[in-house]
């Protein structure tokens, strides 16, 4: 997670993440996603980990090598 900036500048905050799934050991899928968000409120990194959460989620019912997630 990022947050930074200031009220004077405007803020960025954004999440990024990486995942991979393992099958008896072997490395079977692999993702990574970003979601961003412009407020000033720290409840968007909460929102943008909710919706990486929910693609991950539908990512995990049809996995694949190296997908992209988030926006």
């Amino acid at each position: 997670m990022v947050s930074n900036g200031n009220a004077f500048l405007g803020h960025n905050k954004s999440t990024r993440v990486k995942g991979v799934l393992y099958k008896e050991g072997n490395k079977i899928a692999s993702f990574s996603g970003f979601s961003a968000g412009f407020k000033g409120s720290c409840s968007v990194l909460g929102r943008t980990v909710d919706a990486l959460g929910e693609d991950i989620s539908v990512w995990l019912k049809k996995t694949t090598m190296n997908d992209y997630i988030g926006q």
